[in-house]
C-alpha cells in the first residue's frame, strides 16, 4: 500500500498558536497591570509626599513667622525698656503694640542652655522659661504657632516658635545676645572728642566712647574693675564703699571718627589676670599703641558702632514720646535754640504747666538768684516746697542738700566753696504718685552753667550707688544742663551721679567721680579718676538725655529644632 503523509488539520495548528498568543497576552496584561499599579502607587506616594512637604513647609513658615515676631518683640523691648531689671529681665515687653502674657511650666526639669533646644524643656518649672500668649493672636494662614522664651539675663535670651496645623509640626529657635550701647553704659561719653591728653596718673575704670580722637599720655590706665589701675580702690575708701561689688565692668574703648594714640609706655590698657583685661578696643581711624607698653585687651577692631551724642531734648522725647513733645513745642510756641526750648519744656513738666496739667506736677522751678546762685556752708538753710513735697531743701548745719521730685534751677549754679573745702552731701527722693521714694531718683536741671567745688556725693555709709533692692540703697541723681559742668574742687574731692552737659565737661582738679559723665566736649585741664557704676543704668532718673537703650545685636544664632 502506498505510503502517504498525514497532515494535522489546519484548525488544530491554529489553536496551538492562538493558545500561545493568549498566554503571552495574559502575561503582558499582568505585567502592564503590575506596572500600572506601581506607577499609581508611586504617584500616590509622591502626592502624599508633596502634601506632607507642603504641610511641612506651611508649619515651618508659620513657625518662622512666630520666631520673627518674637525677635521683633525682644528688639522693641530692648530699645524701649530702661527700667530696673531691663530689658529682658522682666515681663514688660515695652514698645510692643499688643499685650504679651507670660506663663510658667509646672515640670521639674531645669533648662540647660548648653543643650540649646527649648523643646526638651517646655514643661520645665524653671522660672526663666516662659510660654508667651500674644493678644493679637497666633495664627498664620489658618495655622498656629506657640512661642517660648528663656531669658538667661538682661542681654541674652533664647526664643522658640513651634508651628502646627493640618497634621504637621515644626519648631525653630534663635539664640540672641545684644549689647546696650547707651551713653550711660560708659564712664565717659563725649560727642566731640576729648580735649588735651589723658595724662598724669589718670585711672578710668569702665568704658569710654569718644566721637573724636583720643590722646592717651603717660601714667594713664583703663581698667576692667575697681581694684586694678593706677588708682585702685580698696575697702574703707569712700567711693569703694558706695560702689557695687562688680568684678567685670566689660570695659570697652570706642573711638568714632578719630584716632587712638597711646604715646607712652607707662600707659596701660587692661592688666594681667582674671577679669583684668578690657573687653575690646574699637577704632575706625588710626590705632597707634606704643609697642613698649604692655596692654591686655580681648579684641581690636576697626568697626565702631555709631552712637550719636544725645540731644538735650532727647530726655523729654524719650520720657513722653517724640510726637507728644514735638506737638507740645508747636502748641506752646516755644522758640529759640535747643537750650531755650529744653528749659521751657523741663520747667512746664516739673510744675504741671503748658502741655501738662497742674495735677501732674512732679517738681518745681527755682531761680538760682533767690539764694545767690551758690549753695555752700555760708548760704544758710533754705526750703523750697511746692506744697506737695516737691522741692529743694538745704541744711547748713549738716551741709546736706535734699532733692525731692525734679527741680529746674534757672540761672548759673555753684555748689561748694571756691577753695573746694566744702563737703556737700545730697539725698534724692523721686516723686512717686504723691509719695517719695529714693528708688525713683531725681533730676536737677540747671539752665546755665554748673560748677561743683568740693565733695558732692551721697552719704557713703548708705551705699547709695550700689543699685541694690533696699530703699536706702538706691539714690540716683541726674544733672542736666545745656551749658557747661565744671568739677573745680581740689585733689581728694569726689563726686557721684549722672552728669549731662550739652556744652562741655571740665575737670579742673585731680578728683574722683563715680557714675557717668556725658559732654559735647570733655576737657581734662587737670586729670580725674572716673569709676563707672553699671548698676545705676537700671535706675536712671526721669528725662535724662540719652537714657534710651541703644541696641547692637552681637549674636543671632538660628536653628531648626524639627
Amino acid at each position: 500500500m502506498p505510503k502517504t503523509d498525514r497532515l494535522l488539520p489546519e484548525s488544530a495548528h491554529d489553536n496551538g498558536q492562538r493558545g500561545t498568543a493568549l498566554i503571552l497576552a495574559l502575561f503582558l496584561i499582568t505585567v502592564l497591570t503590575v506596572l500600572g499599579t506601581m506607577v499609581l502607587n508611586t504617584s500616590i506616594v509622591e502626592i502624599k509626599m508633596a502634601q506632607n512637604q507642603k504641610i511641612s513647609s506651611q508649619v515651618f513658615y508659620a513657625a518662622e513667622a512666630g520666631l520673627e515676631r518674637g525677635l521683633l518683640m525682644l528688639i522693641k523691648d530692648f530699645e524701649n525698656d530702661s527700667g530696673a531689671a531691663s530689658p529682658w529681665g522682666n515681663a514688660n515687653y515695652a514698645g510692643w503694640a499688643e499685650t504679651v502674657t507670660e506663663s510658667s511650666g509646672t515640670g521639674s526639669v531645669t533648662f540647660d542652655p548648653d543643650v540649646r533646644s527649648l523643646d526638651m524643656y517646655l514643661g520645665s518649672s524653671d522660672a526663666n522659661l516662659k510660654r508667651l500668649t500674644l493678644g493679637g493672636g497666633q495664627t498664620v494662614n489658618g495655622l498656629t504657632f506657640d512661642m517660648y522664651v528663656y531669658k538667661l539675663g538682661a542681654n541674652e535670651a533664647y526664643v522658640m516658635s513651634r508651628g502646627s496645623g493640618n497634621g504637621g509640626m515644626a519648631a525653630v529657635e534663635y539664640h540672641l545676645k545684644v549689647d546696650d550701647l547707651s551713653p550711660y553704659n560708659n564712664a565717659i561719653f563725649t560727642g566731640s572728642g576729648i580735649a588735651g591728653q589723658f595724662e598724669g596718673s589718670v585711672n578710668v575704670s569702665g568704658s569710654v566712647y569718644s566721637r573724636g580722637t583720643l590722646e592717651v599720655g603717660a601714667n594713664v590706665s583703663f581698667a576692667n574693675n575697681y581694684t586694678t589701675g593706677h588708682h585702685p580702690l580698696a575697702p574703707g575708701d569712700d567711693l569703694y564703699d558706695m560702689l557695687p561689688a562688680v568684678t567685670d565692668l566689660n570695659t570697652k574703648l570706642r573711638v568714632k571718627g578719630g584716632d587712638l594714640n597711646v604715646a607712652s609706655a607707662s600707659a596701660s590698657i587692661g592688666f594681667a589676670g582674671t577679669n583684668n583685661s578690657v573687653a575690646g578696643v574699637f577704632v575706625d581711624g588710626a590705632t597707634n599703641i606704643d609697642s613698649v607698653g604692655t596692654h591686655y585687651y580681648e579684641e581690636l577692631q576697626s568697626e565702631v558702632p555709631d552712637v550719636p551724642m544725645p540731644n538735650i531734648l532727647d530726655g523729654m522725647r524719650n520720657e513722653f514720646g517724640q510726637s507728644f513733645i514735638n506737638g507740645c513745642i508747636a502748641s506752646q510756641g516755644y522758640a529759640g535754640n535747643n537750650a531755650a526750648i529744653a528749659t521751657s519744656l523741663y520747667a512746664d513738666w516739673v510744675s504741671g504747666q503748658g502741655c501738662w496739667s497742674a495735677s501732674s506736677s512732679v517738681g518745681m522751678v527755682i531761680n538760682a538768684s533767690d539764694f545767690g546762685n551758690i549753695i555752700d556752708g555760708s548760704t544758710g538753710s533754705f526750703s523750697y516746697d511746692d506744697g506737695a513735697g516737691n522741692g529743694l531743701f538745704f541744711d547748713d548745719a549738716t551741709d546736706t542738700l535734699v532733692l525731692k521730685g525734679n527741680v529746674v534751677i534757672v540761672g548759673n549754679l555753684d555748689i561748694g566753696e571756691a577753695n573746694g573745702n566744702d563737703d556737700i552731701r545730697y539725698e534724692v527722693y523721686g516723686d512717686s504718685s504723691g509719695g517719695f521714694s529714693q528708688a525713683d531718683g531725681g533730676t536737677l536741671y540747671v539752665s546755665g552753667d554748673l560748677s561743683i567745688r568740693g565733695n558732692f556725693s551721697p552719704d557713703p555709709s548708705k551705699g547709695y550707688l550700689k543699685g541694690a533692692t533696699g530703699v536706702d540703697d538706691i539714690n540716683s541723681l541726674g544733672i542736666v544742663t545745656p551749658g557747661d559742668i565744671t568739677f573745680s574742687g581740689k585733689p581728694g574731692n569726689y563726686y557721684a551721679g549722672f552728669f549731662y552737659a550739652e556744652g562741655q565737661v571740665n575737670f579742673n582738679k585731680q578728683a574722683a567721680l563715680a557714675g557717668t559723665v556725658i559732654g559735647g566736649l570733655v576737657n581734662f585741664a587737670q586729670v580725674p579718676d572716673v569709676y563707672q557704676v553699671p548698676k545705676l543704668k537700671d535706675y536712671l532718673p526721669k528725662a535724662m538725655p540719652g537714657g534710651h537703650n541703644v541696641m547692637r545685636l552681637t549674636q543671632r544664632e538660628w536653628r531648626r529644632v524639627y
